[in-house]
């Protein structure tokens, strides 16, 4: 139990844009910490990631995203 937060089954992190995904990498590991059972989802409304997905990729459940800067991305679910 963390700041009285005791069934929680999935998450949704929302930002505008995530350039290598870093930051976002980092939040989904502490959450993990803090809620192994966890489910984690990304929501960005633009992403760059100039390597690709596969980084970011594994550290969360589905990664949303509305306009993907580098098309060569086929593992993001465009919206």
């Amino acid at each position: 139990v963390t700041n009285g937060i005791t069934d929680v089954k999935r998450l949704l992190i929302v930002d505008d844009i995530c350039d290598k995904g870093g930051t976002f990498m980092m939040l989904s590991t502490k959450l993990k910490e803090l809620y192994p059972d966890v489910l984690i989802d990304l929501y960005i409304s633009h992403a760059i990631l100039p390597g690709g997905s596969e980084n970011i990729k594994r550290y969360f459940n589905n990664i949303y995203c509305a306009n993907l800067m580098n098309h060569n991305i086929k593992d993001i679910i465009e919206i």
